[in-house]
């Protein structure tokens, strides 16, 4: 079935495009269980393209593209976007990160080298599909050139060896001679007007050539005589299409030329005429002539040299992918040692277990903006411990926690260091996530509904191979549903699944989970209050948070004292034991009380032994407006 239709899709392009396919090889099946699986919602929520906003610089992509050719670029793409799930290619591809990152003075003069390689993949391919092109012909001449001074580099290198073979190489360096000798240096994009062809590789053309420049000194000349036989100074020799090579001068000198039977009219401008001659006509004829089998020249030269690289595509090709593969591994050993990050124990256990992991995108953007330096934090998932209940306020970390576990699992898989200071990663055949609230309002499906999907599919197509993230799931909904469906999923992800899984949420109640399975370790993100402040530590710590803190993250934000006076009165209502959740009313002793509260709470931080009457009075200013 499957070859059916691509042999229909062969025919339809050589019929409709006229594209001879010839070059190519048979289509190769790739098996879907040896690449990682990650769903288009898994892709934009890990931000591994582009960030929610689109941004291709604040995404994983971002970071680690720093490849220095677009066939590289290409390639790193692909290949983050399908990591390996085979341990032999993710250790080879390892291998080869690390040699590069082992020798970073060769690891310079290779990226050095790339970063002048032309686009050889779409060169040839411009030219399969669209004939003979001598700018295409010449940027294969300098990757060639290219490929061969990058083989002396790494010659050396066990890991990342480009030799293709005495056969292969030959091929390339027969057409690599006959390129350098006949493609002129940054030829014309087009063939329109020759001069794309060394003279000297021909000695035909040569002589053509040499017609073509003597009849144009002729021409000079020509010009020369005339100005002194009419004794008009400004008689200038042109050039147009339409009618070739003509001299022109003021028209005030048109009657005095055309007393002289040798000229003759062919236009007159505003304020000009242009006239020819009976000599000029001939050595015209004698340019173009020499001109127009020069061209059919060059054109017959460069189609031969078109169709022997054309021979040895395949070959072209095998340099391209080697010439990309190149890139891709030495950019991962630069990033690895500019960024310090270290090289995982990749195997096919159910381990992760992270030392001091760090957010590479997160990491970049404090770095840009000089802030204090990134948490790391550690993770550590098995088989017998393969949930992290992660709890704790608004901001502290946790959706950056969630995701820079889910980078590195993609990063170690397509064989790059990791950002971390130790990391063992049993393989991930496939990698879910579940963050943030989005609606998708073009297929009805509201905010709540998209998350219900998007985890259905997770608990439903998760193995004990799947790496899980979920950020606050079934808060969409009400607090009593929402718990209920967080604790179901958690049980089935416990149950069924049996996938490493990191949930963070809200609802400290399903950190009571870990008392009764001992796969679940709570943690949370650890905060430090300090003068009525929230001090942020970013650290992932052993137990349940304290709190979410909402209302404190809300006065932070600016909301007004009155409403935070009343938030904090409803807070307790809904606290004490045995408050009808349905039936809460505020009295207004309840607004005092808080209020009390907080004012005691201001007192209790004032020193009164070094305190100023100026001071006091702004103390009581500030208790008055905000409360």
């Amino acid at each position: 079935m499957l070859l059916g239709s691509i042999s229909l899709i062969v025919e339809y392009l050589k019929k409709s495009k006229n594209l001879f396919l010839d070059h190519f090889d048979i289509p190769e099946q790739v098996e879907l269980s040896n690449i990682m699986t990650i769903d288009p919602s898994t892709r934009k929520n890990l931000e591994i393209n582009t960030s929610l906003e689109g941004e291709k610089n604040l995404s994983l992509l971002g970071v680690v593209d720093k490849t220095c050719s677009l066939m590289g670029s290409r390639l790193l793409k692909r290949r983050l976007n399908a990591p390996s799930t085979q341990i032999d290619q993710i250790l080879k591809w390892q291998r080869r990160t690390a040699e590069f990152h082992n020798n970073f003075q060769i690891t310079e003069q290779v990226r050095a080298l790339i970063s002048k390689f032309p686009d050889t993949e779409r060169s040839l391919s411009r030219l399969i599909r669209l004939g003979p092109n001598p700018r295409d012909l010449f940027l294969l001449k300098i990757g060639m050139n290219l490929f061969f001074e990058l083989k002396e580099i790494l010659i050396h290198l066990e890991e990342n060896s480009i030799n293709q073979g005495n056969l292969l190489e030959d091929n390339l360096i027969k057409v690599l001679k006959e390129l350098d000798l006949a493609i002129k240096e940054d030829p014309p994009l087009t063939i329109k007007e020759g001069g794309f062809i060394k003279e000297s590789f021909s000695d035909e053309l040569n002589e053509f050539k040499l017609i073509e420049r003597t009849a144009y000194s002729d021409l000079l000349e020509l010009q020369k005589k005339y100005s002194q036989k009419t004794g008009i100074k400004s008689l200038k020799l042109k050039y147009n299409n339409v009618l070739g090579y003509f001299f022109e001068t003021p028209i005030s000198y048109k009657d005095k030329l055309l007393e002289d039977k040798e000229f003759f009219h062919r236009q007159t401008t505003a304020n000009t005429v242009r006239i020819k001659s009976i000599s000029l006509d001939h050595i015209e004829k004698t340019t173009f002539s020499a001109r127009n089998s020069a061209l059919e020249l060059e054109i017959k030269i460069l189609e031969a040299l078109h169709q022997k690289v054309i021979e040895i595509s395949k070959d072209i090709i095998l340099l391209s992918r080697k010439i990309a593969s190149l890139d891709v591994c030495s950019t991962l050993g630069f990033i690895a040692e500019m960024h310090n990050w270290c090289r995982p124990l990749i195997d096919n256990s159910k381990d992760f277990i992270i030392k001091d992991g760090r957010h590479s995108v997160v990491e970049k953007t404090i770095f840009k903006k000089s802030l204090n330096a990134f948490v790391p934090n550690d993770c550590s998932l098995t088989t017998n411990e393969h949930l992290w209940l992660i709890t704790g306020p608004n901001m502290a970390g946790k959706s950056t926690f969630l995701r820079q576990n889910a980078h590195i699992i993609i990063l170690a898989q397509i064989g790059s260091y990791v950002p971390a200071k130790q990391a063992k990663i049993g393989i991930a055949s496939k990698l879910f996530s579940r963050i943030g609230a989005s609606d998708n309002i073009s297929k009805g499906q509201s905010t709540f509904m998209v998350e219900m999907l998007e985890t259905s599919n997770i608990v439903k197509n998760a193995d004990d191979k799947s790496f899980i993230i979920l950020d606050e799931i079934g808060r969409g909904t009400s607090t009593f549903d929402g718990l209920a469906i967080a604790w179901a999923i958690i049980e089935k992800v416990l149950r069924s699944n049996k996938s490493r899984t990191l949930f963070a949420t809200h609802y400290h109640e399903l950190t009571e989970i870990e008392k009764n399975n001992s796969k679940v370790r709570n943690v949370s993100c650890e905060i430090k209050e300090w003068n009525d402040e929230i001090i942020y530590s970013y650290k992932v710590v052993e137990g349940k948070s304290k709190g979410s803190l909402g209302i404190k993250v809300a006065e932070l934000a600016g909301f007004p004292s009155d409403v935070i006076v009343e938030a904090k009165a409803l807070l307790g209502k809904l606290q004490s034991k045995g408050a009808d959740q349905e039936d809460i009313h505020l009295k207004e002793e309840d607004f005092e009380k808080e209020r009390l509260i907080r004012v005691n709470n201001e007192l209790e931080k004032i020193d009164l032994d070094s305190i100023t009457p100026l001071e006091a009075l702004n103390i009581l200013q500030k208790l008055k407006s905000k409360n």
